[in-house]
């Protein structure tokens, strides 16, 4: 899969962003906040969804650039063969 790494700084920057609801107080006022208190599990969940939203977006990609992707596991035997 291709988010089995780790989660890049600015995804977890944009959950908390999110959040805590500093996005939207432009829009609902400098009060505003999504959640009062923000768990780990708040955390991981708004994480998962932004992975999701890119693996569909790259994949969307690929397709319509008549890519083929292959399921699978493979390791470099060389610097130019995956086996």
């Amino acid at each position: 899969s291709i988010h089995t790494g780790t989660i890049p700084s600015k995804t977890l920057r944009e959950a908390v962003l999110y959040l805590t609801g500093l996005t939207q107080r432009d829009m609902y006022g400098q009060s505003y906040r999504l959640k009062e208190d923000i768990t780990v599990a708040d955390l991981t969940a708004r994480t998962q969804h932004v992975v999701s939203r890119e693996v569909d977006v790259i994949r969307s990609q690929l397709s319509r650039n008549h890519v083929s992707l292959f399921a699978g596991t493979g390791r470099f035997v060389d610097d130019h063969t995956v086996a």
